[in-house]
């Protein structure tokens, strides 16, 4: 990857989890088979981080990539657009509306490890950064990666719709430092928005905290033109299931079970502490 310069930043802070909400294991259901072209694919069922909820606001992107570099077009329905900020890399840039994308190159699962982050607002402003980690919050956090990152070629558009606002953003893998992938080679993706003022946090993978939490993002299969990645589904879903389990992802059935049941405790406790508190 290209050389970067630290520069501080808090973006992207979506509200974390309370200390007695667990984290679930990865997210190997979201692998996303993107045929090589114009055409790409195109998804719609974003949720919030915490809950997993549908968006108060519609929100499809659609996933492109070919031998030159990757794309992905946001489309966003909006009633009150919130876009004040024009400095690229701003720290509160989180602060607007927003879009954005995380690639984790070659599928490490690993925040110290390669990947690279693209936000940019309804007003076209831009923040893009790239991994490892440069920085965390005294929480242990990311604060950041390494900004400084500023790819000379990548193509950004922010328009308004008649229902909101739309982004396009283009980058090519010589900016990246990247070869372009293999048919058949797998990556970490995540897609995500931040809605004001609904203070909706979103996902394509859900994150359960911070948008950072890399083995809650979900996974992109580089398809050919067809749509063809050189392996059945089941062999696909294999694949993703056999890296999480060599990164010590993988929860057995018991280990599941456990996590269920004290997941529901912690709902329960949640539950009966908002009752008590609508009683003072």
């Amino acid at each position: 990857m290209m050389a970067s310069v630290v520069v501080g930043c808090s973006c992207t802070l979506a509200t974390a989890l309370g200390a007695d909400t667990l984290k679930p294991p990865c997210q190997a259901d979201k692998t996303l088979v993107v045929p090589m072209g114009e055409k790409g694919v195109t998804v719609g069922d974003f949720v919030t981080h915490l809950k997993g909820e549908p968006g108060k606001e519609k929100t499809t992107a659609t996933v492109k990539w070919d031998d030159k570099g990757f794309a992905v077009v946001f489309d966003c329905e909006d009633k009150q657009i919130v876009a004040d900020r024009t400095q690229r890399d701003d720290q509160e840039l989180w602060k607007d509306d927003n879009v954005e994308f995380f690639l984790d190159v070659s599928h490490t699962h690993d925040i110290e490890s390669v990947w690279v982050h693209v936000i940019v607002t309804p007003k076209g402003t831009l923040y893009d950064e790239e991994g490892p980690v440069a920085a965390r919050f005294t929480s242990g956090e990311i604060a950041y990666g390494m900004l400084g990152f500023d790819p000379e070629n990548m193509k950004t558009k922010a328009e308004a719709t008649a229902n909101g606002w739309r982004v396009e953003i283009m980058i090519p893998w010589a900016d990246m430092e990247l070869e372009p992938p293999k048919v058949g080679d797998i990556w970490g993706l995540n897609l995500n928005r931040t809605d004001h003022p609904e203070e909706d946090y979103l996902c394509f993978s859900q994150t359960y905290g911070f948008f950072y939490n890399i083995h809650q993002w979900g996974h992109i299969a580089f398809a050919d033109q067809d749509g063809n990645t050189g392996m059945t589904a089941e062999e696909l879903d294999q694949k993703v299931a056999a890296r999480h389990k060599e990164k010590g992802l993988e929860l057995t059935k018991e280990e599941a079970e456990k996590l269920k049941a004290a997941q529901g405790e912690a709902e329960k406790r949640k539950k009966e502490k908002e009752a008590a508190e609508d009683v003072e």
